[in-house]
């Protein structure tokens, strides 16, 4: 996409990858800066073979490493956050329309969009979802020790080996997928089509959204989350292995391990997301 100049107010801003590039960016920024304990919260329970509920889990935590424990790894997860959603955004305005004239049906148009969006921005995301759980469910160790023992042991491919890499294709694409088909579908059945949501719709049908795209989901975050921990004392090997791993020693209730946190995370997150990234869009044209 080539670079695009936009004024508003007097300034202008250069856009190299474009209006939705920036949007995303600001969107993304903003929101995993307000919700970023509750991630610390389901990271932590889904690693657990013994259950735990959510707000034994943050008292435990807080008692043993302090409130700062809850925002581990986020200076990492802000740095990338702008760039990741940028991308995200950025590939899914394109997709849409690239996909227009040979796909009428507008949510399952959003749905293979969002799956395309979120295969891109999982460049950025999966390494930092690596060393950020890592430092999420590991006591005393920092983002940065982390990625000085991954590169010495592994070098930089050590951030995608293993699975890891697929398991955040098989984890974030189809809740992608399932996030926008619901959305485009609420936004649909709207009276004025060719208008833009207002912001507290975009907010409503987004929590809808997040909330069943979220459930739907969960033990696929389960599977990644302790995939991506690697050596934190769990069974170790690919995604159908460590499926299988869990299902045997803990069951169907192993899936849900850390379902209440990811729903209280994912559907505010992704609802203001979307809201603020149409509300950026408008902001900065």
């Amino acid at each position: 996409m080539p670079c695009r100049l936009y004024s508003r107010s007097g300034y202008l801003v250069a856009l190299w990858l474009g209006q939705e590039f920036v949007a995303g960016l600001l969107a993304g920024a903003f929101v995993d800066g307000c919700l970023y304990p509750l991630d610390t919260l389901r990271a932590r329970m889904q690693v657990r073979v013994l259950p735990t509920g959510m707000v034994r889990e943050l008292v435990q935590l807080v008692l043993a490493e302090g409130i700062p424990a809850l925002y581990k790894g986020l200076p990492l997860q802000m740095i990338a956050s702008g760039p990741g959603c940028g991308i995200f955004y950025a590939v899914y305005e394109h997709s849409k329309l690239q996909l227009e004239p040979h796909l009428p049906n507008g949510p399952a148009r959003s749905s293979i969009a969002a799956s395309l969006a979120c295969a891109a921005s999982l460049v950025v995301f999966t390494p930092v979802e690596v060393i950020k759980q890592r430092a999420m469910v590991q006591r005393g160790v920092g983002s940065m020790s982390i990625i000085h023992s991954v590169m010495r042991d592994h070098g930089p491919l050590g951030l995608f080996a293993g699975g890891r890499g697929l398991s955040g294709l098989l984890c974030s694409v189809p809740y992608s997928a399932v996030y926008f088909l619901i959305y485009e579908a609420l936004l649909s059945r709207r009276g004025s089509l060719h208008e833009p949501p207002t912001l507290s719709q975009a907010t409503g049908y987004g929590l809808i959204s997040g909330i069943v795209a979220a459930s739907l989901t969960n033990p696929c975050d389960v599977v990644r989350t302790r995939i991506q921990v690697g050596g934190a004392g769990l069974a170790s090997g690919g995604w159908s292995a460590m499926a299988l791993h869990i299902a045997k020693s803990e069951g169907a209730r192993g899936f849900s391990r850390g379902l209440l946190p990811r729903v209280l995370l994912l559907a505010p997150a992704s609802a203001l997301t979307v809201a603020t990234f149409g509300w950026w869009m408008e902001a900065i044209a």
